[in-house]
């Protein structure tokens, strides 16, 4: 943890429950990395996933500014608006691609949650 300059962290879901349904997995050693990183007061840049109606849904987004909240040293937000170029390498792969319900993101709804990030004192970026 002491060699790295700079942690790009993936925050998806801050709910559990959701975060295994749509996962597969818990998120608890992942937040308790992210708060060791904020402990040690490291550079970290927290990127979140846009994903229509599972990761830009209002309950996610404050639940994601709750916690980040109690983390004072993390205020670099990156927010990565979701797109479908997964789906051509799942194909290649022969693996069902889960997520070809999802339409494109709404910009005016990624536009929104950047500037709920940046007023709230958030370094924010739109893009990776």
């Amino acid at each position: 943890m002491d060699l790295p300059d700079l942690f790009l962290f993936d925050l998806k879901i801050i709910n559990d429950n959701l975060h295994q349904k749509y996962t597969g997995v818990s998120n608890q050693v992942i937040l308790r990395n992210l708060e060791i990183l904020n402990k040690r007061n490291k550079n970290v840049i927290i990127r979140i996933p846009l994903v229509p109606g599972i990761t830009d849904t209002e309950e996610n987004i404050n639940d994601i500014l709750s916690l980040l909240a109690e983390l004072p040293n993390l205020r670099k937000v990156s927010l990565l608006p979701f797109h479908g170029m997964a789906e051509s390498k799942y194909t290649r792969l022969q693996l069902p691609y889960k997520l070809s319900y999802l339409k494109e993101p709404d910009e005016k709804r990624n536009k929104e949650i950047k500037e709920i990030f940046t007023r709230a004192g958030f370094e924010t970026r739109l893009g990776g």
